[in-house]
């Protein structure tokens, strides 16, 4: 996993559109922009057994802004218990509702309307600070 301020630094790099080039080794990356070359060291570590739990055919589509998106995870994290660090993304007729609920304070629920998707009723527990952490870097 390439780290999210190295990730960041090739973003601004790539602000004015240019060309990034990518090399990746065991342990490392280097992003070419331009005349520049960025360094960095992969990380490590156990992720999470996504492919077990995700299906392996979907005709599932969810389209939606990366700025409205990232809000509603900031909004879900305030609520989220340190212990089950989860949250339930339910995905309904014309909306994305994210509950989450931590053992003294209660429950949260936060939405967010959807135009262009494909899965109505559809309900999957994550963690919001991993799929936060992705997007940031989005």
């Amino acid at each position: 996993m390439v780290p999210a301020d190295a990730a960041a630094k090739v973003q601004r790099l790539a602000a004015d559109g240019g060309e990034v080039g990518v090399w990746l080794k065991p342990n490392e990356a280097f992003f070419r922009v331009g005349n520049s070359l960025l360094y960095t060291r992969l990380m490590e570590g156990r992720y999470p057994p996504y492919r077990s739990i995700m299906p392996k055919k979907s005709n599932m589509k969810v389209t939606m802004g990366v700025g409205e998106f990232n809000s509603l995870l900031r909004q879900s994290l305030i609520m989220v218990d340190r212990e089950t660090t989860r949250a339930a993304f339910e995905f309904a007729a014309n909306e994305l509702t994210v509950t989450s609920q931590e053992a003294t304070n209660g429950k949260g629920n936060v939405r967010m309307p959807l135009a262009d998707h494909t899965a109505n009723g559809f309900t999957v527990d994550m963690d919001p600070a991993y799929v936060a952490s992705v997007m940031r870097v989005l």
